[in-house]
């Protein structure tokens, strides 16, 4: 479990680490370029984040197929996943079009819209290979092939790093459209990547369409079981990003300063939950074969041993966050701009991102070991409390009431994600009829 959750983790880590040094890039040229580039890279992030959650469902009835012995079924499960992602992505794309207007009928400041208008045309032409390479590595995955999406996903961060860097220092000299310029080249390497992913992983689907399964009689495509299983796990994520996006937003607004400390934390954030997403996905797997072949011991095994792993990185992380919150800040904004106020609110900030980081890790694996055996639905009332009753109910509080202005909101959403993530893990257990003894 542990191996197969380091290559899905690094599938992730790999291109948020070139993210960061892309991010570094672009604080070179400026509080407001950065600001603009970090405010529309998180929203697409957002969307990123809920759609591809919405394919994870993948891994549920992936998974359930193999463990029955059903190859016909996991080949239409992979193709619905395939036309879901890309109708997603087109959707995506075109949100991402129009950021421009969208935040200028928020009343962002001008000059941070009008870099918008050129930053978010260029990002949604990646939208839609992005999406697809998604369900590219669930397909992987689920077929014991993860070393080569793992191999893909390094060598096109590696890739547009180089890229990255080549355009910052040949592209233009006009901050307003560097950024723009980059996000063009990295979305063209989305699509290289999507052509990289069909060629090299063209022989699991000669595998899935061989003579042995030829003659079996092709199955619907299962639209409904993606959607049933599915839109329960877009709406969960969808407000988890609701969340950090309307902080985001409400940092942009009224505590504009405070914005590139806050994208700072929120970009080591990303990178931080790339090994609990690691372990949820290995865990959503072995969980839903494990569970379709009844094999109900081993189930509740790797549910237990994803669990504690979980645990255990977000109590070091959370202590990281903490003890490293200067330096790490220092990676990415510029020299120039690193002051004392800029360390002071670092240090300010992190206490409570400690908490979000390792709150939102446990949710996100005790909601994944739940997915491995169907059960999505539940979770949206866990969330829905954590997220709107106490965490947009205690940012109130923090900010209005008790005058902690920027610092609120996040103490806010550590207070949210702390309660669902009690509340996902506590039904964890419950659900897997796992007492706490045995647990312990």
């Amino acid at each position: 479990m542990i191996l197969l959750s380091g290559k899905l983790a690094l599938t992730m880590l790999a291109p948020l680490l070139m993210g960061l040094y892309v991010a570094r890039l672009v604080a070179q040229h400026g509080d407001i370029v950065f600001s603009g580039y970090s405010i529309l890279s998180f929203s697409i992030t957002a969307l990123f984040i809920v759609v591809s959650s919405f394919l994870q469902v993948l891994y549920f009835l992936g998974g359930r197929a193999l463990g029955s012995g059903d190859p016909a079924r996991y080949r239409t499960c992979i193709q619905a996943g395939f036309w879901s992602a890309l109708s997603m992505g087109l959707v995506a794309s075109f949100i991402c079009a129009l950021a421009a207007p969208l935040f200028a009928i928020l009343g962002f400041d001008p000059e941070l819209v009008s870099i918008m208008q050129w930053q978010g045309p260029a990002a949604a032409l990646g939208c839609v290979p992005l999406l697809m390479l998604v369900v590219y590595r669930i397909h992987a995955s689920l077929q014991g092939r993860a070393n080569y999406i793992a191999v893909l996903a390094v060598a096109g961060a590696l890739a547009g790093g180089l890229v990255a860097n080549a355009v910052a220092r040949f592209g233009s000299n006009d901050p307003n459209y560097i950024a723009a310029q980059i996000l063009l080249a990295l979305s063209t390497l989305n699509w290289i990547m999507l052509i990289a992913a069909w060629i090299g992983l063209r022989s699991l689907d000669e595998r899935a369409s061989d003579r042995t399964t030829a003659s079996l009689p092709t199955p619907p495509l299962p639209w409904r079981d993606l959607w049933y299983f599915g839109w329960p796990i877009g709406a969960v994520v969808l407000m988890d990003s609701a969340f950090r996006l309307s902080s985001t937003l409400a940092m942009g607004r009224w505590w504009m300063d405070t914005l590139p400390v806050h994208s700072v934390i929120l970009l080591w954030h990303a990178v931080a939950l790339v090994i609990p997403l690691g372990i949820a996905q290995a865990a959503v797997q072995m969980v839903a074969v494990a569970n379709a072949r009844g094999d109900v011991a081993l189930r509740n095994r790797v549910a237990l041993i994803a669990l504690a792993l979980g645990a255990c990185y977000g109590i070091l992380g959370a202590l990281a966050s903490n003890l490293f919150a200067v330096q790490a800040g220092a990676l990415l904004l510029p020299e120039a701009n690193f002051q004392s106020q800029t360390k002071a609110q670092l240090a300010e900030l992190m206490v409570p991102g400690g908490i979000v980081l390792a709150a939102e890790g446990m949710l996100v694996i005790a909601a994944a070991i739940q997915r491995g055996v169907g059960i999505t639905r539940a979770l949206l009332v866990q969330a829905l409390l954590g997220y709107a009753l106490f965490g947009t109910g205690g940012q109130y509080v923090f900010v209005t009431v008790l005058g902690q202005g920027a610092v609120g909101l996040w103490w806010g959403m550590a207070l949210g994600f702390s309660v669902a993530g009690c509340a996902v893990t506590i039904h964890c257990f419950h659900n897997l009829g796992i007492g706490v003894s045995r647990a312990i």
